[in-house]
């Protein structure tokens, strides 16, 4: 009994803690990765990037929300990502189909634009390209700051 005793005691003293930092740090990791990943290509301001919507073009539409530019028709995809994200306060997805183009990308399905008007990210039509969409979309899109300290309000 004492030596279950002892051993209980050091797992929580150097176990716990242990697995804990392991896990911790592993995501902190992967986050720093996928900023990595994430870096500025190109800004929506640079005059040589050309965004078209039936001959339009709606730049202004797009700034001070975190945009994703749909190439492609994938009705299936295209509503269960908006569906995940269509709460979150800045987000916004358009869907051009053919009339959407982009000059310089035509590879792309997907393009990731972030609240500053960057493009963040390209992703193709597969479905590895989209699992990384749904996980980057995450990380760039703006949180509330909550307060540290909340008053009472006084009833009077």
């Amino acid at each position: 009994m004492k030596y279950l005793r002892t051993v209980v005691v050091m797992s929580l003293i150097f176990i716990l803690p242990a697995g804990s930092w392991w896990y911790l740090q592993s995501g902190y990791n992967y986050r720093k990765a996928a900023l990595g990943i994430l870096s500025p290509k190109d800004s929506l301001s640079n005059a040589s990037l050309n965004i078209l919507m039936n001959g339009v073009d709606f730049k202004e539409q797009l700034a001070g929300k975190t945009t994703c530019l749909a190439f492609v028709d994938d009705a299936a995809f295209q509503s269960k990502y908006y569906d995940q994200y269509k709460k979150a306060l800045s987000f916004q997805m358009i869907v051009g189909g053919d009339s959407l183009a982009l000059s310089g990308m035509n590879k792309a399905a997907y393009v990731l634009i972030d609240t500053s008007g960057y493009i963040r990210n390209t992703y193709e039509n597969t479905r590895e390209d989209q699992t990384k969409l749904i996980e980057h979309t995450a990380i760039i899109l703006p949180r509330k700051i909550q307060k540290d300290i909340k008053f009472k309000e006084s009833q009077d």
